[in-house]
């Protein structure tokens, strides 16, 4: 990936009373920070580190030697680009709106259900609801941290409540040991138990969201065989 220059964005990480910066393209910079890709080559438009990038200023290497204790320009450009600020476009903050306001969309579907018939909103409900009182997504905040804000703005034009089923399955034995990791993927296993006849009994708390997900899964692996009985909603 060759870097365009014209549209790279400014890292900046302020060391030891000094500011050091570098040029940038802002969607593989932050793709480096999430171990995405490996490869500064992708990050960087140029090998240079500059003091002040918009006057041109390069920085000394006395001065990078002073402040790094190198003058390699691979491992400081390193540092900078894993530790600064790095200028965030508006297409980049615009993606990652988006992409959280899908996460909370399907959280929401997954984890919380209708009142009045004690099944999940679909999905595009949820979706309409969110333009209807224009969600407001912060973007410096996980959708599992700001999912009670939300949910909150939407109880004024669409019911929701949480709820968690209690659910026994009964796995066949020559498909439990398949199914147990299944299980755990979907729900949270409260009890376990070896029958007689061999087969694993698991008693589980999965939101109504997850239980079709997890039923068909499991009806996957075994053909149909997974006994199952809802114990309790709450």
């Amino acid at each position: 990936m060759v870097v365009d220059i014209d549209s790279a964005v400014i890292a900046r990480l302020k060391k030891g009373g000094h500011i050091f910066e570098i040029l940038v393209d802002c969607d593989a910079a932050m793709a480096y920070r999430e171990k995405k890709i490996d490869s500064l080559d992708d990050v960087v438009a140029t090998d240079e580190i500059f003091e002040d990038v918009k006057k041109g200023m390069v920085a000394s290497r006395e001065g990078l030697q002073a402040t790094f204790n190198t003058t390699d320009i691979t491992l400081i450009t390193k540092e900078i680009v894993l530790h600064g600020t790095i200028q965030l476009t508006a297409e980049y903050q615009r993606a990652q709106r988006d992409a959280k306001k899908t996460k909370l969309i399907h959280l929401i579907h997954r984890t919380a259900v209708d009142p009045r018939s004690g099944i999940p909103h679909p999905v595009q409900r949820i979706e309409n609801a969110f333009e209807e009182v224009h969600v407001r997504i912060e973007e410096h905040t996980s959708p599992e941290e700001q999912l009670k804000t939300v949910v909150d703005q939407l109880r004024s034009v669409l019911p929701l409540k949480f709820e968690v089923h209690t659910i026994e399955f009964i796995i066949p034995a020559s498909y439990a040991g398949k199914c147990y990791g299944t299980v755990k993927q979907f729900a949270l296993v409260k009890k376990e138990e070896w029958l007689s006849n061999g087969s694993l009994l698991l008693l589980v708390e999965v939101s109504p969201g997850v239980q079709e997900d997890l039923e068909e899964a499991l009806n996957a692996q075994t053909r149909g065989s997974v006994e199952m009985k809802i114990v309790k909603k709450a």
